[in-house]
C-alpha cells in the first residue's frame, strides 16, 4: 500500500498566507505613510498661509503707522497691495485692526493705536438743519454724533462753548445753550455773553456715551439775529480739544 504525503502543500498554504498577509501589512503600512505625509504637507501649507497673512497684517500695521505719524491721516486709505493682497486696516477704540487671508488661512491682528483720536475727532456735529424762530430767537436743528466706528466706547464730555456771529450787533447776546431738555441747561445766563464769548459749562457739562443722533435743543439769543449770519460753533472738551463747524441763517 503506498502512503500518501502532502506536507509540502501544507507548506507551501503556510507560505502563501504569510506572504498575503505581509503584503497587506506592507500596504497598511504604505498607506498609512502616505497619509502621515500628506497630512504632514497639509500642516506645513496651512503654517506656511498663517505666515504669509501675518506678514500680510503687519505690513498694514507699517503702512498705517506712517499714514498716522507722517501724513497724520488715516481716514481714507490709499490702495497699496502686499503679496497680491490690498492693505485695507481699520482704526477704531484705540486699536487698529488688520483681517488677513492668505490660502486657507484668515486671522485677525491687532495693534494699540500709536495716536488715538482725541474727543474732538470723535465728535459730529450737522448744522445742515439749522433754523432760527422768529417768536423765541432760538436756534433749532443742530445735531450731534460719536463717530461708531473710530470711537466706540469713548466718553465725550463737552465742557463748553465759544460762539460768535457775523454782523454782529452790542444788543446781540447769546443767553441759553440747551443740548438736552432732560438735563439741566448747559448755560443760563442774563444779559449772555457777545459775539466771541466763550461759554464754560460748569458743573452742566454735556456726557455723550452712546452712539445714537442727539439733536441740540436749542440756543435763544436776546433778539432775533437778521440773516444772513453766520453761526460758527467751537466745541470744548474734557481733554482740551476742540471742534469748529458754522451754520449759516
Amino acid at each position: 500500500m503506498r502512503t500518501i504525503r502532502r506536507p509540502k502543500i501544507i507548506l507551501r498554504g503556510f507560505a502563501a498566507a504569510s506572504a498575503l498577509i505581509a503584503i497587506c501589512m506592507l500596504a497598511a503600512m504604505g498607506l498609512s505613510v502616505s497619509k502621515l505625509a500628506a497630512t504632514n504637507q497639509a500642516t506645513r501649507y496651512q503654517q506656511l498661509y498663517m505666515d504669509q497673512a501675518y506678514m500680510i497684517s503687519h505690513a498694514s500695521f507699517e503702512y498705517a503707522m506712517r499714514r498716522i505719524r507722517v501724513d497724520d491721516d488715516f481716514w481714507i486709505m490709499p490702495t497699496r497691495q502686499f503679496m497680491g493682497v490690498t492693505l485695507t486696516p481699520t482704526r477704531s477704540s484705540a486699536k487698529i485692526r488688520k483681517t488677513s487671508t492668505y490660502g486657507t488661512a484668515s486671522n485677525t491682528f491687532s495693534i494699540t493705536d500709536p495716536d488715538p483720536p482725541n474727543e474732538a475727532m470723535c465728535f459730529i456735529p450737522v448744522t445742515t438743519g439749522a433754523v432760527q424762530s422768529d417768536s423765541d430767537f432760538r436756534m433749532y436743528g443742530i445735531t450731534i454724533q460719536r463717530d461708531s466706528v473710530l470711537c466706540d466706547g469713548v466718553t465725550l464730555t463737552v465742557t463748553g462753548m465759544t460762539v460768535s456771529w457775523t454782523g454782529a450787533h452790542v444788543s446781540e447776546r447769546l443767553r441759553i445753550i440747551e443740548f438736552d431738555p432732560s438735563q439741566p441747561q448747559q448755560y443760563n445766563g442774563n444779559p449772555g455773553l457777545n459775539s466771541g464769548g466763550t461759554f464754560d459749562f460748569g458743573v452742566n457739562d454735556f456726557v455723550l456715551t452712546d452712539n445714537n443722533v442727539h439733536s441740540i435743543s436749542y440756543l435763544q439769543w436776546s433778539k432775533k439775529l437778521d440773516p444772513p449770519k453766520t453761526i460758527t460753533l467751537t466745541f470744548i472738551f474734557g481733554d482740551g480739544s476742540t471742534k469748529t463747524t458754522t451754520a449759516t441763517l
